[in-house]
């Protein structure tokens, strides 16, 4: 900020806060005046921003039907293990894949 007076660069001796003000004091760096100020802060207001239209597309000839997955079929047969003994049962276990 520059000095009333001689309109030089000014620094700040001293500065409080209140509610929504800060109250200065400021020297002058010339000619060693002191001045107060009271700064008001404002809160931000951000413009509102309105989305942009999207572009008009040309239609579709066809329409896509929707395609439903099937499931595929197993290749392997999951074993009895009602009917197997537990050396069986161990080794379908931790066979190497």
């Amino acid at each position: 900020m520059l000095c009333i007076k001689c309109k030089r660069d000014t620094k700040v001796a001293d500065s409080r806060p209140q509610k929504d003000t800060i109250r200065r004091t400021r020297v002058c760096l010339a000619c060693k005046n002191k001045f107060r100020t009271i700064e008001i802060l404002e809160p931000v207001v951000e413009p509102e921003v309105k989305p942009e239209p999207l572009p008009k597309s040309k239609p579709r000839k066809r329409q896509l039907k929707p395609r439903i997955a099937k499931p595929m079929p197993s290749t392997e047969v999951e074993p009895d293990f009602d009917e197997m003994t537990d050396e069986e049962i161990e080794a379908y276990i931790f066979r190497e894949v």
